[in-house]
This record gives C-alpha cells, structure tokens and sequence, in this order.
C-alpha cells in the first residue's frame, strides 16, 4: 500500500468522524467544518499527491529515521495545535476551529486524526529532504510545491483572509513554514540528479 494512499484513508477518516461529530458541513456547526476548511481540500489533494511522490523513496530510509522523524512530526503537530488553541479565546476558538478544536480548547476526535495524519506527514516531509537521496529534480520541484501550497491554503484560509480574520500566529506560522520548505528545497536541490 502506498503512503500516499495511507495518508488519504487518514484524512477521509477524519472527515467520517466529523461526520459522526456533527461538524462535517458548514451547516453542521457554527464554527469551521472539516469541508470548510481549506486545509482539508488540500490535504485530500496536494499534499496526497506530495506524499506519494515521497512515498517513491521510502526504501532509502532506515527504521531510527523513520521513528525519529516520526517523533519529531508528533512534536511539531502537538506544539501547532497546542499553540492555536492557547493563542485564542475560547469563543474564538469555537468559532474558528470546529471541526479540530472544540470550546473549551479541548481538541475533537476528528482532530485527533488530523494531529495524527499531519504527524506522519510532517515526518515524510523531514524524511523527504533530510534522507532521501537520489531524489529527482522534478520530484523535488513537485513536492515543494505541493507542500508550500497545501501549508498557505492550510494555514492562511484563503476565506479567513479576505474577510480580515488571519492573525499574527497564522502568520507568524505559515512565514516560518515557507522559509522551512523554500530552504530545504534549495539545499537540497545541490545533491539531485536531472530529470
């Protein structure tokens, strides 16, 4: 099975819990829903895809990077939603997050499964430009870009910025995440073969 594949089962599982939580479509909740949230259409689609090119190198890492990077993954998905839900007011968070976090602060099932699927995606990203070696140029160019897409869509909500609600720690977040991607993947380019 593919990861890319493992990865999908991941987030339409999320979406089956929202589901079953009452917080899968915008008339199910008053806060975001899982098909509101632009993050998920892309987590379906350009980070699915970014994972399967990914998933074409996995034999190239070992069991310590997989469990390492893995364990680093939990950390950054723990500290992320950890940090959105301490950076906003109760209401706010209610409002805004639905689906993922829930009034008092107290993450949903459903986002659970997200921490969980971003997790093993951020540790694939790691394993991608830290131990894939080998890595074609136009995998690195389509990874890069899928990721960086899926983190502006994810993290901006293209919705929450016309509308003026993108906050410092979206930001903040998504200008750090961009620098991450943009750096690893100009350093990594000096190692790939050509097409």
């Amino acid at each position: 099975m593919s990861l890319g594949l493992i990865f999908l089962s991941l987030v339409i599982l999320a979406g089956v819990v929202a589901k079953i939580e009452g917080t899968f479509l915008p008339s199910d909740t008053d806060g975001l829903s899982y098909l509101g949230h632009g993050g998920v259409w892309m987590d379906l689609t350009a980070l699915t895809g970014a994972i399967t090119i990914i998933g074409r190198y996995a034999d190239r890492w070992s069991p310590a990077q997989m469990i390492g990077t893995l364990l680093v993954g939990m950390a950054i998905s723990v500290g992320a939603h950890a940090l959105w839900a301490a950076t906003h007011p109760p209401e706010y968070t209610y409002k805004s997050m639905g689906w993922i976090v829930r009034y008092p602060n107290l993450i949903t099932i459903a986002g659970s499964i997200h921490l969980l699927y971003m997790s093993l995606a951020i540790s694939l990203v790691i394993l991608f430009y830290g131990f894939s070696s080998g890595v074609a140029t136009n995998h690195l160019l389509a990874v890069s870009a899928l990721v960086w897409a899926t983190l502006l869509v994810g993290i901006f909500q293209p919705a929450y910025y016309f509308a003026g609600r993108v906050d410092a720690v979206a930001g903040w977040s998504g200008a750090v995440c961009t620098i991450f991607i943009w750096s690893a993947h100009f350093w990594k380019l000096h190692t790939l073969s050509p097409f």
